[in-house]
């Protein structure tokens, strides 16, 4: 083994030169320590085994010209060394904005005309891992990255299922830890949760890793333990059964949306534009309106300016202290979008949301949860709220409804098939409501799971208004400490007294004994059980569903509704 037979690309020229003076470095330090007499003369020949041995950096994703800019005229991928074995951590950029911001517009914008299999909203990783995967149908035999947990993520985690499923160019996870603590040797340095795969051709199964504790992740010896699963490991990087092979159920559709996409702050008057428009008369302009923040956290009781869809002339001719104030602080910003209706349309909402104001407008409440929490906080809201675009909403003032979202069961579920950001997950429409198969119970079982759910609704609502520093995280951070049957001290308990965790606690265990019983099931379950039930009741849905027998969550209006629409998937969707 010599340093040339390990090869590399590297954009930055002066990185590219150190990484092949610390190949150097080792490879002699290895010899003087084991075989001197194999130190030959000169010492090592010259190395050309990164970047092809070329001085300057080279771009692994897309071909640059002479000057060592992107050849955007003329796009094509670049060439790789052949190599055995493919290895990287590869730049963590982002996606969406954050990448267009570091690689540039048109960078971005030529990147699907090269990678058909990495959807627009996927990260940047997930290019270096479509093109190594593509290396694994020539003389590649492993492939393995570290990436952040959000390789998970549904956009994501597509890219690795196209190979997965590629019947002529078949590969498989042979080894994979979801969720590993990245950190430098330094205190109080940010935690990065990362991902690590490893791919090989064919199919096979491989090991699963889970991290069962880290300690000492500040020094250079952090310990961490884990657990092993065998079998085939899922794009979602699990094993058992396949969540991610679950088809999207008509039962579920053209009743959620995310709420409202701004692409604006200064829809978000401040007190004194407030005062204004109040006084000029334009209250009906305004709208109450609620973020993730507020429900993670405390509802800051934030209103919001509404155009809804209105004509400019007719916004200016109505509300015309309102229009001067978006003038004043949406205009401005808007005329720096790529978007061109951004633009244009500069006082109307990036994402109005049209499909979500008309499935509230006759109800009195419906049914929201953030994208991203530690915890999974489905609640019910007034039907007068506006959400914004990171908040899913269910139009349901059903409580049945919201019970099944907040047992154990669906939580299950959703923790599955959701995917990560950082140390949250997050809560994806499409995956975790759009195939999720709800009980159809007795008349009976859906009244306790109604009076439960309800029950915990205003459980949690009289704690946060008798607690005023208590945020929803907090409040169930406390049911988190109740359920692990820790003695608590005096004054934990009397916090916990208080913010009614106990209560809370008994009625989520009662629920999710009640909507397991809604399924038919005895509980409680293992998490894995779950999965494999709801898998295979979401296949019978889908039977079901073919034949022509659809279990609605609103009959009447979603039936309405998709025919209205000509059968087509009524979800708009959320790009930025």
């Amino acid at each position: 083994v010599e340093p040339n037979q390990f090869l590399g690309l590297e954009l930055n020229p002066r990185a590219a030169v150190i990484a092949e003076l610390v190949l150097w470095i080792g490879w002699l330090r290895y010899r003087l320590a084991n075989t001197p007499e194999a130190i030959g003369t000169p010492v090592l020949p010259p190395l050309n085994n990164i970047n092809f041995g070329r001085h300057g950096g080279y771009d692994a994703v897309i071909v640059r010209d002479e000057t060592g800019q992107p050849d955007l005229k003329n796009p094509r991928t670049p060439a790789w060394p052949e190599a055995e074995f493919i290895i990287g951590n590869p730049p963590f950029i982002g996606k969406g904005k954050d990448m267009r911001e570091a690689l540039g517009d048109d960078y971005v914008d030529v990147l699907p005309t090269l990678y058909s299999r990495v959807p627009r909203s996927a990260d940047y990783v997930m290019y270096w891992w479509d093109r190594a995967a593509m290396e694994l149908s020539k003389q590649a035999r492993r492939i393995g990255f570290i990436s952040t947990n959000s390789i998970k993520q549904v956009f994501n985690r597509a890219v690795i299922e196209s190979h997965l499923s590629d019947l002529e160019h078949p590969v498989h996870l042979c080894f994979a830890i979801h969720d590993h603590p990245w950190r430098a040797g330094v205190r109080d340095a940010a935690v990065v949760r990362t991902c690590m795969t490893v791919a090989a051709k064919g199919q096979g199964v491989g090991s699963l890793l889970h991290v069962k504790s880290e300690t000492a992740l500040e020094t250079d010896d952090p310990v961490i333990e884990f657990t092993v699963s065998q079998g085939v490991i899922h794009s979602d990087l699990s094993v058992g059964a396949n969540a991610g092979a679950a088809v999207s159920l008509r039962a579920n559709q053209a009743i959620s949306w995310n709420g409202v996409m701004l692409s604006g702050r200064g829809f978000l008057p401040n007190e004194a534009d407030v005062r204004a428009i109040k006084e000029a008369g334009e209250s009906a302009i305004l709208r109450k309106f609620i973020s993730g923040k507020d429900v993670t956290g405390r509802d800051r009781a934030r209103l919001i300016i509404d155009p809804n869809g209105m004509a400019e002339e007719i916004l200016r001719a109505k509300f015309p202290t309102s229009y001067s104030i978006l003038l004043r602080r949406v205009f401005e910003e808007r005329k720096k979008k790529r978007d061109d209706a951004f633009r244009t349309k500069w006082w109307l909402f990036g994402r109005n949301r049209s499909d979500l104001r008309d499935a509230v407008a006759n109800l009195t409440r419906y049914i929201i949860v953030p994208e991203t929490s530690v915890f999974r906080l489905f609640q019910f809201v007034a039907a007068d709220i506006l959400p914004e675009h990171r908040l899913v909403c269910i139009a349901s003032e059903d409580a049945f409804v919201l019970g099944v979202l907040l047992s154990r069961v669906h939580v299950d579920w959703s923790l599955r098939t959701g995917g990560t950001l950082e140390d949250r997950p997050t809560y994806t429409k499409s995956r975790c409501l759009d195939p999720f198969p709800f009980p159809e119970p007795s008349p009976a079982c859906r009244d306790v799971v109604r009076a439960l759910a309800e029950e915990i609704d205003k459980t949690r609502q009289i704690a946060l208004t008798a607690n005023g520093r208590l945020t929803t995280t907090g409040l169930y951070r406390l049911v988190e400490q109740v359920r692990s049957g820790a003695e608590l001290s005096p004054a934990r308990e009397a916090e916990v007294t208080k913010a009614r965790a106990r209560i809370l606690a008994k009625l989520h265990d009662d629920l999710d004994g009640a909507v397991a019983s809604a399924y038919g099931w005895t509980w409680p379950l293992a998490p894995a059980e779950v999965i494999d039930r709801l898998v295979r009741l979401n296949a019978e849905r889908a039977g079901e569903e073919a034949q022509g027998v659809v279990r609605w969550l609103r009959p009447g209006y979603q039936e309405a509704r998709l025919s209205q629409q000509g059968e087509r998937d009524v979800v708009e969707a959320v790009t930025e």
